[in-house]
């Protein structure tokens, strides 16, 4: 029972309360003022008329546009209200009882927001973040070139880059804010803007920023709201996480490049800010229609036919804009597997097999590689045989260990199926930290890619690890032994905690291979869940109830992935706070449709 989903940290008692309780999301009322105007709700793939003669109600996640022609009105509880001019796409992105915050992906808004009882207001757009405290302003956005302009009437605004840059203006005062950053403050907003469009044309052309590792959370947030503009899917919701903790989710998912997928997601909670970015890289150009089973057939696919696309490398890291998490891969190709039932069948398995894997953490600055695995010998374009007919067999091994078929010693690479056909680089060194081997290593820049890790990291060792994995029942840790008697009623959360040291004994480990910067064993802990929208996980028994339908039943996944968010955790010593990212599946399901969720005016 591998790494696989989550469990609930707190009582439901709790739950409910602090569900229907004062940390309730608020919501705005939109206001048609002329011409067509359209909301997109969250979760929605498909735009609706706003009817001019009332007023609609916003939700966290609701987008809202207006044509050439039309102005629109959002008032919120505390009297605040915003005004959209024509052509306006606009998003609200988070609504609770202190905190209101927007996004403008192009076209002009004015605010005018209550001085006394708002305590953090803000907009944000695709190039700057605008935080008020009891203001009137305007912000526009050009569609072509991303500049953010901002003219304040009264009160004060911080308006801040998307490279952690910041000014303050007050009454009078305006600022322009390009991909490049922000300009001089001082000139009207619309002298500044005619200024700009008889500028070299260069500015429309920028290459797109993307969302990376090495950004500040203002920096993160400018930079997804540029590429939310070309996403294939988009969601947003808030949630309760797995301990009890009110988190608004927003992912998307984007083609930055024609052989290159990358699927985002920012979490927002009232002290804290994780985001995370999967990128897939594939061997030729991925079909103009993305679906769930495309993705998954990157990385696996059934039948005696070989596939005709794989990932050739990917990463995937989380960060909590100080600390970070990395995964990665680097080399990948489709190897045959085949395994005979015993009902005398023969089955056939693609596995994509990479060069290599690994996995790294920040550590004072530095990234600090953990994990550095290869393929054993005769991995590669090789056809395993098994003849049992439980999975392990795919990959020609016995959970037990040892046998003839068997790719590595399973003694001593654990009983993780993907350390059957991977060899583990080790260090036995127990004062090395593999920064020190290798200076540029240690020092890689935090835009950290998966061709800069493997140039720097391949052919190092990674350490020697001893995992030790605990299971939940209701809530309640549960041995291995009443797990496997009660897998029905077994939690979805699994804590694996992993310590970097001398482990052929199992005794404790009392050798640390792995050193922090500051000296310190590194023991690193993962919780893995699958909660639903309370933060309840999720049992085995309830999963296997949805999947429990008849083979013509298509819709079982769809039923899942609306209602099942994963949540991943992580703590390391070397983190100032916990890494907590939590990922809702349903926007898998705006995949394969062939339709455009791109907002447009």
């Amino acid at each position: 029972m591998n790494r696989l989903v989550k469990k609930i940290s707190v009582s439901f008692a709790l739950l409910s309360i602090i569900s229907g309780g004062a940390y309730a999301a608020k919501t705005a009322s939109l206001e048609v003022l002329q011409g067509k105007v359209q909301t997109l709700r969250s979760g929605q793939s498909a735009w609706e008329d706003v009817d001019p003669r009332g007023s609609a109600v916003l939700n966290q996640g609701d987008r809202v546009r207006t044509s050439n022609k039309a102005k629109a009105q959002i008032v919120m509880e505390d009297g605040s209200r915003i005004v959209l001019q024509p052509s306006t796409v606009f998003m609200v992105d988070f609504l609770e009882e202190n905190s209101f915050r927007f996004k403008l992906d192009f076209g002009r808004l004015k605010a005018l927001v209550s001085k006394f009882k708002s305590r953090n207001f803000s907009v944000v757009t695709p190039t700057a973040v605008c935080a008020v405290r009891g203001t009137e302003f305007d912000v526009s956005v050009d569609e072509t070139s991303r500049q953010t302009s901002v003219f304040v009437s009264d009160g004060l605004v911080a308006v801040a880059d998307s490279k952690g840059n910041e000014a303050l203006l007050k009454a009078g005062d305006s600022i322009s804010v390009t991909l490049e950053g922000l300009e001089a403050k001082g000139k009207p907003a619309e002298e500044s803007k005619k200024e700009d469009k008889s500028k070299d044309d260069k500015t429309k052309d920028e290459v797109a920023r993307e969302v990376r590792l090495d950004m500040s959370r203002e920096a993160v947030e400018a930079a997804a709201a540029l590429e939310m503009k070309n996403a294939v899917a988009q969601d947003g919701k808030t949630l309760i996480d797995a301990f009890g903790q009110r988190v608004r989710a927003e992912s998307y998912i984007v083609r930055p490049e024609s052989d290159r997928i990358s699927w985002v997601v920012l979490n927002t909670r009232d002290n804290s800010f994780n985001h995370s970015r999967w990128d897939i890289w594939t061997n030729k150009a991925a079909p103009e229609v993305l679906s769930g089973n495309f993705l998954a057939g990157l990385y696996g696919k059934s039948g005696a036919g070989a596939p005709e696309y794989w990932a050739v490398k990917d990463q995937w890291y989380m960060s909590n804009t100080n600390d970070y998490w990395i995964e990665a891969n680097y080399g990948g190709n489709p190897v045959k597997f085949s395994y005979t039932t015993q009902a005398g069948k023969t089955t056939n398995w693609w596995e994509t097999i990479f060069d290599h894997h690994y996995v790294a953490i920040s550590d004072a600055g530095k990234t600090l590689l953990l994990t550095h695995q290869v393929p054993a010998s005769g991995v590669k374009g090789t056809l395993l045989a098994g003849t049992s007919g439980d999975k392990s067999a795919v990959y020609g091994c016995s959970p037990a260990g040892g046998g003839a078929n068997c790719l590595a010693d399973t003694t001593s690479q654990g009983t993780d199926p993907y350390d059957y056909f991977y060899d583990l680089y080790e260090s036995n060194d127990a004062l090395s930290i593999i920064g020190d081997q290798n200076a540029a290593a240690g020092h890689l820049a935090g835009a950290i890619d998966v061709d800069a890790i493997n140039t720097a990291f391949s052919g190092q060792e990674g350490y020697n690890r001893f995992a030790e994995e605990k299971y939940f029942i209701s809530g309640k840790a549960a041995t291995i032994e009443e797990a496997n008697a009660n897998l029905a009623g077994l939690d979805i959360h699994f804590k694996t905690e992993i310590s970097y040291c001398a482990d052929a004994a199992h005794a404790g480990c009392s050798v640390s291979l792995a050193k922090t910067s500051g000296n310190s064993d590194l023991k690193i802990t993962y919780d893995d869940y699958v909660i639903d929208d309370d933060g309840k996980a999720f049992t085995i028994g309830d999963v296997q109830k949805i999947f429990n339908v008849s083979s013509a039943d298509s819709t079982a996944w769809k039923k899942f992935a609306e209602r099942a968010n994963y949540e991943y955790v992580t703590y390391s010593p070397t983190y100032a706070t916990k890494i907590d990212l939590v990922i809702p599946m349903r926007i898998l399901n705006q995949l394969g449709s062939g339709s455009d969720n791109r907002p447009s005016s």
